[in-house]
């Protein structure tokens, strides 16, 4: 069983939220479009998804495997029903990339969903 320990978090305001993604991003992940909604995501070095563009509500605290990450290939997402990493066909990755430093820089870091973390 794997435990999200990001979760949960909330934020005083979009800077520390900004903030906190950059401090504790491990890898910055493009997907492909092929007309999904979501196209990023950031996930910490544990492979918990610390936020997404869409879909925050699903995805959020679920962990990718990464050791099977790379681009070009779709993701595999922990399942706790399979009990196992689970092959989503519909995300391909297409970029892998170290958070940004250029702080707020990112305007799709903070989606509609999001705002319900920052208070």
């Amino acid at each position: 069983m794997k435990k999200a320990i990001f979760k949960e978090l909330t934020f005083k305001n979009k800077d520390e939220f900004d903030s906190w993604l950059n401090a504790t991003t491990f890898k910055k992940i493009t997907l492909k479009d092929l007309g999904q909604d979501m196209l990023n995501i950031w996930v910490h070095e544990s492979g918990e998804i610390l936020n997404c563009d869409f879909h925050w509500r699903v995805f959020t605290g679920k962990f990718i495997d990464m050791n099977k990450l790379k681009v070009g290939d779709n993701l595999r997402i922990w399942d706790e029903d399979e009990g196992g990493f689970v092959w989503y066909s519909g995300l391909i990755v297409k970029k892998l990339s170290r958070p940004s430093s250029n702080k707020g820089r990112d305007k799709k870091r903070t989606s509609g969903v999001l705002q319900e973390r920052i208070g």
